[in-house]
C-alpha cells in the first residue's frame, strides 16, 4: 500500500491523520463505521478531500497501492484518528473501524465559563468527542444556549458564581456525588480589565485576582478531594499570552494569568502522585466577547496594532478548544506542568 506523499507502509503499521476541515463535520459525524472492500488487517492513512469545485464528492479519500481511491462519506471528523480495516480471508465485505485518540467516551468533564467564548466552544467540542459535560457559569439562560448546541443528552447545566470561592470545594463534592467522579476540569471563566498603572486600585486588583486566580486554585483544590476525580484525570487552566509577554495597560490581568501558569506547575508536582495532570493553555487574542470588550476600550489604531502582533491573525475559540481537548485526553497522558501556547505566532516575534 502507498501512503499519501508516496511513502510505502507494511500491513499493521499505524499512522495518524492531521486535522480535517470543519466544514465537513456535520455531514460526516453521523456514523463511526465504513465498509469499503480493503485488504485484511491493514491500516490506512486518511487524506482529506475538500468539498470544493472539481474535487468530486465530499468525504475522506483513502489511497491504496492498486491506485483505487475510495470516498467514505461516513467517517466522523475530529481527527487525528486511525482507520483500521479487518475482515476474515475471502470476505466480500470488510469493516473499517475508527479509533480516535481524542475520544472522551464515558468521561465526565466540568467546564467553567461555558456560557460564551472559549468555554462554550470547548464544551461543544467535548460533547462531540462523546464526553459527558457539566457546563458552569453564572447565567443559566446563556448556558442553555450552549447546551442547545451540544451533542448528546447526558450533559448538565450548573449555574454557579465562582466569586464565592469558599463554596467551590463543597460544590464540586456535590457534583461528584450526583454525577460520579470527574475525569477532567477546564477552567475558562475569568475577566479582563484594562487599567493603566495610574488608574489601578486595590479593589480592582483584588477583583481580577479573585476571578482569575483564586477561583482556579479552589477549583483544583476541590477537584482533588477524595471521590471527586479519577486517577488519570486532567485539569486544564485557560491562561493567556499576557502572562508570558508584557503589554501596557493590563498589569493586573497579566499578573493573574502569569499566576495561573506558576500555580499549574506547582499543582502538577503536588498532584502527580495522585495521577492528576495539570496544564495551562495560553491563547493569544481570540475572537470572543472579551475581545469585543477590548476593542471598545481602545482606539481602532491600537486594536489594529494588537491584531498585527499575531502573524496568523486573531484566533477562533475552536483553536483553543482543540488544544484543550488534546491536553485533557490520553493524547497528553505524559504531559503535566506545561503551558501550551496557542497564539498565532504572537510570542514568536
Amino acid at each position: 500500500m502507498t501512503l499519501v506523499g508516496g511513502k510505502r507502509v507494511r500491513p499493521g503499521y499505524s499512522v495518524s491523520t492531521p486535522g480535517v476541515a470543519a466544514e465537513l463535520s456535520a455531514a460526516l459525524r453521523s456514523d463511526r463505521t465504513v465498509q469499503p472492500p480493503f485488504r485484511e488487517f491493514e491500516r490506512f492513512e486518511v487524506a482529506h478531500r475538500r468539498r470544493d469545485a472539481g474535487a468530486g464528492p465530499g468525504g475522506l479519500m483513502l489511497n491504496c497501492s492498486d491506485g483505487r481511491n475510495d470516498v467514505c462519506p461516513h467517517i466522523p471528523l475530529g481527527g487525528p484518528f486511525l482507520l483500521t480495516c479487518r475482515a476474515p480471508t475471502g470476505a466480500v465485505q470488510r469493516d473499517c473501524m475508527i479509533s480516535n485518540p481524542l475520544a472522551m467516551t464515558g468521561r465526565t468533564v466540568l467546564v467553567t465559563g461555558a456560557s460564551s467564548g472559549i468555554g462554550r466552544e470547548t464544551a461543544i467540542l467535548l460533547s462531540e468527542l462523546e464526553a459527558t459535560v457539566i457546563i458552569a457559569g453564572r447565567n443559566r439562560e446563556r448556558l442553555s444556549g450552549t447546551r442547545e448546541r451540544m451533542r448528546g443528552s447526558r450533559h448538565r447545566i450548573e449555574a454557579f458564581d465562582l466569586g464565592d470561592a469558599a463554596a467551590i470545594p463543597a460544590w464540586i463534592k456535590r457534583l461528584a456525588l450526583e454525577t460520579g467522579p470527574l475525569f477532567g476540569l477546564v477552567h475558562s471563566a475569568g475577566i479582563h480589565k484594562v487599567a493603566p498603572l495610574r488608574m489601578m486600585s486595590p479593589a480592582g486588583i483584588e477583583e481580577v485576582m479573585r476571578a482569575n486566580v483564586t477561583s482556579a486554585m479552589m477549583l483544583v483544590s476541590g477537584f482533588r478531594q477524595r471521590g471527586c476525580s479519577v486517577r488519570g484525570s486532567s485539569i486544564v487552566l485557560i491562561s493567556s499570552v499576557a502572562g508570558l509577554a508584557g503589554q501596557a495597560g493590563i498589569g493586573a490581568y497579566s499578573a493573574s494569568k502569569a499566576a495561573l501558569i506558576g500555580f499549574s506547575r506547582s499543582a502538577a508536582m503536588e498532584l502527580a502522585g495522585e495521577g492528576i495532570r495539570v496544564n495551562c493553555v495560553a491563547p493569544g487574542i481570540v475572537e470572543t466577547e472579551m475581545a469585543d470588550e477590548l476593542r471598545e476600550k481602545v482606539t481602532a489604531e491600537q486594536f489594529a496594532a494588537i491584531e498585527a502582533m499575531h502573524p496568523l491573525g486573531l484566533g477562533k475559540p475552536l483553536d483553543v478548544a482543540f488544544a484543550t481537548a488534546f491536553l485533557l485526553g490520553d493524547t497528553a497522558r505524559w504531559i503535566t506542568g506545561t503551558t501550551l501556547v496557542v497564539d498565532g505566532g504572537y510570542t514568536a516575534r
